[in-house]
């Protein structure tokens, strides 16, 4: 069963992922929402419960990159599921910004957050 606050959208960019055990860990992102990110880290499994912090750009623009600090949730074939933890309102309103952005380039005027 999925506990997910927040839709999905598709998003494909590169994101290193600091793992201490292991050190810098190249992904490529399949999703993202509000609450996390859905990663394919190739053969590198990162094991359920392990603290993380994501480093990506959430878009081609030369803007800034977003450090994150996120929790392992599971891995599957599919890819990695982190969690997103304790990010600032700069995050916040970049992740807003990206998920909320409708096909013309404008914020959508509705909000599916928090419906059911």
């Amino acid at each position: 069963m999925e506990h997910r606050w927040s839709p999905r959208k598709p998003l494909t960019v590169d994101v290193v992922i600091h793992y201490p055990p292991l050190g810098l860990v190249r992904a490529r992102s399949h999703d993202i929402s509000l609450d996390g990110m859905l990663v394919d880290t190739g053969r590198i499994l990162l094991p359920p419960g392990e603290q993380v912090e994501l480093c990506f750009r959430p878009d081609e623009n030369p803007g800034p990159y977003l450090h994150v600090d996120a929790e392992v949730i599971h891995t599957s074939p599919k890819g990695t599921g982190v969690l997103f933890r304790d990010y600032g309102p700069e995050v916040l309103l970049a992740l807003k910004s990206l998920l909320l952005e409708g096909p013309d380039g404008h914020i959508a005027e509705l909000c599916r957050i928090g419906q059911h």
